[in-house]
């Protein structure tokens, strides 16, 4: 368990959120808390342990990173799924990683918290064995929301990732509590909408970012900490047709610079449009400025934010 070394200072304790985190939810964010409160009210360290990752995250891990920085934790770490790990007893998870490496005084999960091999044990079980190695364990409760429709849903990464995915980013962002966003290096295109009078920024995630289907989407652009309007197209550009793949293409408005191998944050606020095919370009054209006017009227005369 080499990968597992943390180095915590002999006269410290921690207090441990344990889990994915992969998206940093409204219920990923109560957890956090927490543990960081607790350790500040204890004189020890806050830590994150993050357990493996999902085939399709929300976040990249340098954004999960980050994010814990700014919620205030201290010590952040990733726990590659290993077979030496996954193999762990529930007994030996406790002992040799929150008693002996994590130097845990508290430990904090969710509710639905499963360790050990096979996943054989939950969240009640870990606070047993807590108790027994004398660890305080803190499991913290389902949290809710209504959709649009008044329909009660768990906050959760896998519900998270099904409303991206239906293109419902502004319901997504409710849950995650903040913008659902995607970010990445932007990367040379064809240049079809700097042709079009409509240039645009082709945005290259990293992999396995859970991304929303093809369409047209009112966006901000995070550009060096400032943000800009904009309008994003995920798709193959079937009015072009040449077969390229899924590219993200971004026209960033009321914005010049080069923006050219660097990296960007787009949040998105709404899904306008699917993605369609026209006759022409030119008449490919009048509707991207339809969608830009519609973006502009929307989000900068109202100053409507998400």
């Amino acid at each position: 368990m080499g990968d597992t070394m943390i180095a915590i200072p002999k006269h410290k304790k921690t207090v441990a959120a344990i889990g994915k985190f992969d998206g940093f939810h409204l219920g990923h964010t109560k957890l956090i808390r927490t543990a960081v409160q607790t350790a500040k009210e204890s004189d020890s360290l806050s830590l994150i342990f993050f357990i493996g990752a999902p085939s399709e995250s929300i976040m990249t891990r340098d954004e999960c990173d980050s994010r814990a920085k700014e919620l205030g934790v201290d010590v952040v770490f990733h726990q590659p799924l290993s077979e030496d790990f996954r193999s762990m007893s529930a007994e030996e998870f406790v002992c040799s990683v929150l008693r002996d490496k994590l130097k845990c005084r508290t430990v904090v999960v969710g509710y639905d918290f499963r360790f050990a091999k096979g996943r054989s044990a939950d969240a009640h079980e870990l606070e047993r064995l807590c108790a027994f190695w004398g660890i305080n364990c803190i499991i913290i409760d389902e949290v809710a929301l209504k959709d649009s429709d008044g329909v009660s849903h768990t906050v959760s990464s896998s519900y998270i990732r099904y409303l991206v995915q239906s293109g419902r980013v502004d319901e997504a962002s409710r849950y995650l509590g903040r913008a659902f966003s995607v970010s990445g290096r932007v990367v040379t295109g064809r240049h079809i909408g700097t042709a079009m009078g409509i240039p645009t920024a082709n945005l290259k995630p990293e992999e396995n970012i859970v991304l929303p289907p093809d369409g047209v989407y009112a966006t901000h652009t995070i550009i060096d900490g400032k943000k800009y309007l904009s309008i994003t197209n995920i798709g193959t550009n079937p009015t072009v047709g040449d077969n390229n793949g899924v590219t993200i293409e971004t026209n960033i408005l009321d914005f010049s610079g080069d923006v050219y191998d660097e990296n960007i944050t787009l949040e998105f606020a709404e899904r306008i449009r699917g993605e369609m095919k026209f006759d022409s370009l030119d008449a490919l054209t009048r509707q991207i400025k339809n969608d830009i006017e519609y973006v502009r009227n929307k989000y900068s005369k109202t100053e409507q934010r998400f």
